[in-house]
């Protein structure tokens, strides 16, 4: 049996032999309809692509500059 890790863009490697079953639990941002996996020359690859991170971005705000609004609103 041989196991390893790598941390960043997720790496895993195991070895084992005979019949196993293997459970991983998904974040929610990854590309479900897009996973791909194969099986060559005893070794199983299981691509999992992730959703790209949402970008900021600037929304116009319409409406009175406050110079405009100068002695506007409600008297006491």
């Amino acid at each position: 049996q041989e196991s390893s890790s790598k941390r960043g863009s997720y790496l895993r490697r195991e070895l084992t032999y005979g019949s196993f079953a293997r459970s991983v639990q998904l974040p929610g941002d990854v590309k479900e309809d897009q996973i791909k996996a194969s099986f060559e020359n005893g070794i199983l690859v299981i691509e999992i692509p992730k959703v790209p991170a949402a970008q900021p971005r600037k929304i116009a705000i319409s409406g009175k500059s406050q110079k405009q609004l100068v002695g506007v609103g409600s008297q006491s």
